[in-house]
């Protein structure tokens, strides 16, 4: 019985971070948005030039930076993998067998994300974008990196708390396998996250946001 309530913890953090790491997918709207005290986006504004900005090469530039956040996520997702399958047949510890398998569930789910966001970034890298459309993308994408690196840090302390809990248990390997798997992941992705956040930021602050 506790090994199934382990599993189902893993699956359902699995299931929650999967519909909750929309890593480069950015909703398209043409709603009007407020982006400073001196510039309203409305939704009469279907230009694709406004102060000096091509919107469609900017698009591309967000597109570009997606890409290679998501290779990043990819190499990180295989070479965990690749090592929890070698580990986790090799060692003799149990704890250990299960914190190399707890790396290869979650890289799997990072890798799916990895290859969605690629094929996104591809798929629309010569489509036409307003400059309506464009604001209205990289504030979204923003917060949804922000938003991520949030639930990283929950992510974290539930591995914490799988830890805890498996001083107070008899099957303590693997929920100790799991928890130090899970804290590993979720210490990776909120440094990701952080990281592309701060990159889009800056790229807009220097390009979107300086009138």
């Amino acid at each position: 019985m506790l090994n199934i309530r382990t599993n189902l913890i893993l699956i359902i953090s699995l299931l929650i971070y999967l519909q909750a790491k929309p890593h480069a997918i950015i909703n398209s709207t043409n709603i009007c948005y407020p982006i400073n005290q001196n510039f309203i986006v409305n939704k009469y504004h279907s230009n694709t030039t406004f102060s000096g900005i091509d919107s469609n090469k900017y698009y591309r530039q967000i597109l570009d930076i997606n890409k290679a956040g998501m290779l990043v996520l990819s190499s990180w997702a295989v070479s965990n993998i690749l090592s929890g399958f070698y580990y986790s047949n090799s060692t003799t510890l149990s704890v250990l067998k299960y914190f190399w398998k707890g790396n290869i569930y979650w890289n799997f789910v990072n890798l799916g994300i990895a290859g969605m966001g690629i094929y996104h970034s591809l798929v629309n890298y010569n489509l036409p974008i307003t400059i309506n459309q464009l604001y209205r993308k990289q504030q979204n994408i923003e917060k949804i990196y922000l938003f991520n690196a949030g639930l990283d840090v929950a992510y974290f302390f539930a591995g914490l708390y799988l830890n805890e809990k498996a001083n107070n248990v008899t099957n303590t390997a693997q929920l100790s396998g799991y928890g130090t798997a899970m804290m590993l992941q979720a210490a990776f992705l909120v440094s990701f996250d952080l990281a592309m956040y701060l990159m889009h930021h800056k790229h807009a602050k220097k390009k979107l946001y300086h009138f």
